[in-house]
């Protein structure tokens, strides 16, 4: 059964206006090249999912509409992997063996690492999870700041409003234990030789209450805490800041930067909850880099006809018109090995930051890409508190 988040989704892609989609069919002509991507449409990750869905529309029409490659349309095929990492391999399996050159997806770490190492051959995986570590060289690259660099950004915001001592909470499962050795490696920096963690608390993902370990933190004289979790587990967290009554400020995890997840999560955000994000996500005018914010400007006219702003699960996006450009330059004949070569030496502005693989090997993009917002409950939208690197505005 469709979630209601993939059904709202849909319901937009159906309001599309026509005279939209007949223009963009007016570009183009001949055989459509397909793009494969993967997305969590059903499963507990079918928040993600339907917004790329949608990012993955928009960014069609406004490809076609631009000639699509060399005047041919591309039409993006989106594989759902249920929330599921074995989901995942068998659709990567499937696809490898018809010799795709690239594919558009997953957003989920787990699922991310499960791909990695059947990818030795290629195709090349652009993945949306920036919790995901591929090696230099291989097939896997990111679409986005990595999370060391997203908590650098934070940190350097929280550090520059005084806030010097810091509780954690986390899950204990894989996932939240690899955030702490990168939350660990971003306080032994230089520039954050003055902040400590003073608790750390940890819980199951299937816990419903963490109001023993938020009631541990209260004691500890923490300033701020870190919230490092996405999703029912941010949600728990949040329930159980509430029900302490803890009144300091908190960074959530990046993951949560949904209208989806902070809309069902509203009522229980403190006041001082801050993210770490892209550029995209924020009025153009609160962008200082001139080609970011020309990008931002494109992907929200091109969110207008469906009613709706970007958000996190907009990402595809910028990969869509990645890959575009190397379609456009090698033809219709990409192979896995092109893609991969074309994408490490690969600069390119695009609304969720200037990526450079070169300076930033598989990632493209880093800490000074990532700016801190907060999300505005009555406008139902994302203000940046912070310039692009942490800076506070």
């Amino acid at each position: 059964m469709l979630t209601r988040f993939v059904r709202t989704a849909l319901l937009a892609l159906l309001l599309v206006p026509a005279a939209q989609v007949a223009a963009a069919a007016a570009a183009t002509s001949g055989a459509p090249i397909e793009i494969n991507a993967i997305a969590s449409l059903t499963g507990y990750a079918a928040f993600l999912g339907a917004g790329t869905t949608q990012a993955i529309t928009a960014a069609e029409m406004a490809l076609n509409a631009e000639g699509g490659v060399n005047g041919r349309p591309i039409k993006f095929v989106v594989h759902d992997d249920q929330s599921q990492a074995q989901q995942d391999v068998q659709i990567l399996n499937d696809l490898a063996a018809r010799h795709v050159p690239v594919i558009v997806g997953p957003g989920l770490v787990s699922a991310c690492g499960a791909m990695l190492p059947l990818l030795s051959n290629g195709p090349v995986d652009l993945c949306f999870s920036t919790g995901a570590h591929p090696p230099a060289g291989s097939y896997q690259f990111v679409m986005g700041v990595p999370s060391q660099d997203q908590i650098a950004a934070s940190l350097r915001y929280l550090r520059q409003r005084g806030l010097r001592k810091f509780a954690l909470i986390i899950p204990n499962d894989a996932t939240g234990q690899d955030a702490g050795r990168v939350i660990d490696s971003v306080f032994a920096l230089p520039e954050n030789k003055e902040l400590s963690i003073v608790d750390r608390q940890y819980f199951s993902p299937a816990d419903t209450s963490v109001s023993a370990q938020i009631a541990r933190i209260r004691g500890s004289g923490a300033q701020a805490l870190i919230a490092w979790a996405t999703g029912a587990p941010f949600g728990t967290i949040l329930h159980g800041i509430q029900e302490v009554g803890l009144d300091v400020p908190v960074l959530g995890g990046a993951g949560n930067v949904t209208y989806a997840t902070l809309a069902a999560y509203a009522s229980l955000l403190p006041p001082n909850t801050f993210f770490p994000t892209y550029p995209a996500l924020v009025a153009p005018e609160s962008i200082q880099d001139r080609g970011v914010r020309r990008a931002v400007t494109a992907l929200r006219t091109a969110y207008a006809p469906l009613g709706m702003q970007p958000d996190l699960a907009a990402i595809p996006w910028d990969a869509a018109h990645i890959i575009v450009v190397a379609y456009r330059k090698y033809g219709d004949g990409l192979t896995a090995a092109q893609m991969r070569d074309f994408v490490t030496s690969l600069r390119y502005t695009g609304a969720f930051g200037a990526f450079d693989y070169q300076a930033h090997p598989q990632g493209g993009l880093g800490t000074n890409t990532a700016l801190v917002v907060r999300y505005d409950k009555d406008q139902k939208t994302f203000v940046a508190v912070s310039k692009m690197g942490g800076e506070p505005r």
